[in-house]
Order: C-alpha cells, then sequence, then structure tokens
C-alpha cells in the first residue's frame, strides 16, 4: 500500500532522487498505537489495547481499538536527503511554530505538519529556488503549502494516501485561526522573525539590519558553548549532591542495588545514567574497606584493588587520588609517587576542577573547557575534563593524611554551629573535602618527602603554593593554606606555616579547622 502510492503518486522527478526512493521501498513500517481520539477536544495518548478488548462490552472506544502504521524510517531518509538551505528553513519555519504559532494551539499544529510541508515542498517546487540568497523566499513557499491545506483542511501524509493529518488534532475554527495568522505574518514579510527570543534570532536579524542598534550579541558559537557549559555545570551540580548524600548518609548497599538494577532493566537515559554512577558508588566502597584494613594493619586485598579500578571512569581525577592516598597511608610511596606522576600527566588547560559546597567558593570553567564540549561526548568529557573534589567520610580517613582529618572537625563552638544555616546546606562540613588538583600536589609533597627526594618536593611544595595563590579553581581555598601550613610545618618553619593558618582564618573565621592549627601551634611554642 504505502509502496504503491509513494511509486504511483505524480511527481515532477527531481526529488527525491531515484536512489532514496530505491532505498525507501525497501524500508519496514512499525505498527504503533493510535495515539489520540478523533475528536481534539480529547487529545489523550493512550496505549492501544487492541488485544485485550473486552468481548461483551459493544461500546469500548475506538481510539483504543485502532492501530496505525508509522514510516519513521522512510521519513528519516528523506530528510537525510534535503540539503543545507531546506534544513535551515525547516529549522526556521519550526521556530516560528513554536515561538508564535503553539501560543494559539499548543502542539496540536506539531512538527510534523511542518516536516510533511516541506517534503511537499521541496518535490513540488523547482530544485534551483534552494539557495542562501532566497532563503525567505522559500520559507514563503513552504508555509503557502501549510495555507492550502488549511484553507481545504486537509493536510496529507507524505508517505500513506488517504491520511488527513489535522483529523483529531484541530477544531474547524482553529484551522481557520492558523490560516489567518499565517496568511498576515507572509503579507507582512514574515516581520515577526524579529520577535522570537529562541537563540536570540530577533536580535540577530535585526544586528545584521540594523548594526547601529546592537553592539554587543555574542556569536552563535560561543552560545552554544554557554549553554552547554550551563548544562555540565547543573550535571556537576546534581551529582554533587548524590555524591554528598551517599558521603553523609552511607547508603551505599541501597544505591549500588538500585544502580545495578537500572543498568540492566532500566529505560536507555536510566541505564546510561547508572553507568555514571556506579563508579562513584565502587570507590567510596573501595575507601571504605581499604580504611578498614589500614586501621588493622592488614594488606589490601585484590577485590578492593579491582573495586578501585571500577571507579577511576567516574571523572578525571577524584577516585584516582583517592587510591593514591590508600597507597600513601599504606606507606607504599613509590607506587604512590608513581601513580601520582600519571595523574598529573592527566591535567591540562581544559580541566574543570568543580566545586559546589555552599559556603565556599563556586569554581568557574575556563574557556578551554567550553571549546571542548561541542565536539566531545559525554561520558568522555566527564571522564576526561571535570575533577570532581574529593571527599573522605569517617568511614574512610585512614586513608587520608591525618593532617587532614582535622578538616572533619572544623564546627567547634556554638557560633559555628549557627553559621551552618540552614542545616542541611552544611552538611558537608561534617566531611573532608578538598578541591583535586591542590590534592595532587599535597599528596606529592608528602610523598616525596618520605622517599628523601629533595627535588621533588620542593617542586610539589611550590606547584601547591603557585596555585593557591592564584586562586584560580579554588573551591576549599581555606583547607588549601591548611595543607600549605602542614607542609611548612614539616619543613619546620612555623613561621610560614601561621601565615598559612592566619590566611585561611581570614577568609573563614569560623567553620575552619585553622583554628585547629593554631591552637596546636600555639601550645607547642608554650611548651616546646
Amino acid at each position: 500500500m504505502i509502496s504503491h502510492y509513494q511509486r504511483q503518486r505524480p511527481r515532477p522527478g527531481h526529488w527525491p532522487c531515484h536512489n532514496t526512493l530505491a532505498k525507501a521501498r525497501h524500508t519496514g513500517v512499525f505498527l504503533v498505537p493510535q495515539g489520540y481520539t478523533e475528536d481534539p477536544s480529547k487529545p489523550v495518548k493512550c496505549r492501544s489495547t487492541t488485544f485485550h478488548v473486552p468481548p461483551d462490552d459493544l461500546h469500548y472506544p475506538h481510539s483504543k481499538r485502532e492501530w496505525r502504521f508509522s514510516t519513521s524510517i522512510m521519513e528519516r531518509l528523506l530528510v537525510f536527503d534535503m540539503n543545507t538551505v531546506q534544513h535551515r528553513v525547516y529549522v526556521f519555519i519550526k521556530m516560528i511554530r513554536k515561538s508564535i504559532i503553539k501560543q494559539v494551539v499548543d502542539d496540536r499544529f506539531s512538527t510534523f505538519h511542518l516536516k510533511t510541508a516541506m517534503l511537499f515542498t521541496i518535490e513540488n517546487y523547482p530544485p534551483n529556488i534552494w539557495r542562501d540568497n532566497n532563503f525567505l523566499q522559500c520559507a514563503f513557499y513552504c508555509l503557502t503549502t501549510l495555507l492550502r491545506w488549511l484553507k481545504i483542511r486537509y493536510c496529507p501524509h507524505y508517505t500513506i494516501s488517504g491520511v488527513n493529518l489535522f483529523t483529531g488534532k484541530l477544531f474547524k475554527h482553529e484551522q481557520n485561526n492558523l490560516y489567518y495568522i499565517i496568511s498576515t505574518h507572509i503579507n507582512n514579510n514574515l516581520q515577526c522573525m524579529f520577535s522570537i527570543t529562541m537563540d536570540n534570532l530577533g536580535n540577530r536579524l535585526s544586528s545584521v539590519i540594523f548594526p547601529q542598534s546592537i553592539t554587543h550579541l555574542k556569536p552563535r558559537g560561543i552560545l552554544n558553548e554557554l549553554q552547554i557549559s550551563d548544562c555540565y555545570v547543573w550535571y556537576a551540580s546534581e551529582v554533587n549532591h548524590f555524591l554528598e548524600s551517599i558521603a553523609l548518609h552511607q547508603t551505599i548497599p541501597g544505591c549500588l542495588e538500585m544502580l545495578c538494577f537500572k543498568e540492566d532493566n532500566g529505560t536507555a537515559l536510566e541505564k546510561e545514567t547508572a553507568t555514571v554512577l556506579l563508579p562513584l558508588v565502587w570507590g567510596f566502597l573501595a575507601s571504605n574497606q581499604a580504611s578498614r584494613c589500614v586501621y588493622l594493619g592488614q594488606p589490601i586485598p585484590w577485590d578492593i584493588f579491582n573495586l578501585y579500578s571500577l571507579s577511576f571512569d567516574f571523572d578525571l581525577l577524584s577516585n584516582r587520588l583517592k587510591f593514591a592516598s590508600m597507597l600513601y597511608c599504606n606507606e607504599k610511596y613509590e607506587a604512590a609517587a608513581n601513580y601520582l606522576t600519571y595523574c598529573e600527566g592527566l591535567l591540562g588547560p581544559a580541566v574543570w576542577q568543580y566545586c559546589g559546597c555552599i559556603g565556599r567558593l563556586k569554581t568557574e570553567h575556563q574557556k578551554e573547557f567550553r571549546e571542548k564540549i561541542e565536539n566531545t561526548q559525554f561520558k568522555d568529557m566527564i571522564q576526561k575534563y571535570i575533577a570532581f573534589h574529593v571527599i573522605f567520610t569517617q568511614q574512610d580517613f585512614h586513608c587520608v593524611p591525618q593532617h587532614l582529618v582535622f578538616e572533619m572537625f572544623r564546627t567547634i563552638e556554638d557560633e559555628d554551629r549557627q553559621q551552618r544555616h540552614p542545616e542541611v546546606f552544611y552538611e558537608w562540613m561534617d566531611l573532608i573535602v578538598i578541591d583535586t588538583i591542590l590534592f595532587l600536589h599535597y599528596l606529592q609533597y608528602l610523598t616525596h618527602r618520605q622517599l628523601n627526594q629533595c627535588n621533588r618536593k620542593v617542586v610539589a611544595l611550590n606547584n601547591l603554593y603557585y596555585y593557591i595563590s592564584s586562586s584560580e579553581g579554588c573551591g576549599h581555598i581555606d583547607t588549601a593554606w591548611n595543607m600549605l601550613g602542614h607542609c611548612y610545618e614539616l619543613e619546620n618553619n612555623l613561621h610560614l606555616a601561621w601565615i598559612c593558618y592566619s590566611k585561611s582564618l581570614q577568609l573563614y573565621p569560623r567553620n575552619n579547622a585553622a583554628n585547629w592549627h593554631v591552637a596546636r601551634i600555639m601550645n607547642q611554642h608554650i611548651h616546646g
């Protein structure tokens, strides 16, 4: 039926081309539920129950008995056969629909109606009209095709004969209203396009026609980068909430069970989400189990090393640094130093060190990060260019250098507690939270010190100092100064250590572990 209609319907012959028609004849069709009633006042999307119709119910709704053919594969071939100008015209009239027409009839006049109009217009108009300098006229032709259908109240299906695409979608008076609206805009030479806010189109067109009126519009590429980077900011924020929830409430078994189930049985989006988040949970589990082994003085079994290995796919650095920290705390200094060198090699100017903790600095992504996001797949972007801050809990603090355990007890007095309001936003203060790149250099200093590698130790200390001094990408800058102060303490330079802790307290006088370190140094000075 479908192939006969496609083959016999009169057409000029220039489009679709013969090769595309030959491929289209060999595509199959899908049998799908009707999805709408014959009455536009009841546009309910319902799953067809044709095979479960109650045998004695003579009044069972016909909309639930009916199925329809879908020729989506054939239509996909036709859309792929469109040239660049035709695609641009299609996008333009979709923008008109969403910005203007949708306000009148919502989504019942859909992009499928527009796609059908595009296909018929391309078929019926000569190929030489589709030029960049004839763009607006081509849009007129497509809208004129729609006007003709609205006038006769019949929108034909491109691949199936005898189907009116207005049925069950638009009332007669709505078709009349749309005819009036579209014809008005055509008669006004589509002046409506200057009011389209989507992608700032109206202002962009105005800046071309009246360049003196607008002087500061961003290029389209920059806008794309900013929009996608905003999506990554949202993603990082949501992952940060999930990460803190696991760390604070120790819901690892439940999370593992839920994510493993979604990975095997969920929708495509749920499977992708589970694949991204599972390594995060593996990292917490590995660190918890390794911490217990370090506490008991037992060797780390290989199954824990395997858990660490599974966790490395979460992001660029956070779980890798937890692994290196475990090696250091387990006195595997050579292995720790080698792995930290590997981690340092993963860094680059495009890496975004993320911190989302309320009450601390927000880390901004750099221009190099935005330049990567348009041409990098989502999962690769996370694993190669995003570094979440490192989190340790009470269950795994034996896998973190002991100086950092003070960070877990930053809240000392009632004034500190009062500043943590509302409490739910500041629960991270009961954890050890460290910026990744700073933690990398801190671990390098500690490790090379244990190995008596003086030159490499000095390089690590200088890297830590210069990174803190620039304050670029530092979220937990107070913790960073506290780490640097500890390094100077180990260098027996209490004067510089005191300066570091003082700088930390100048930034955050409350809920700061530097209060403990200042008290320690004073005690050493008094009783030393």
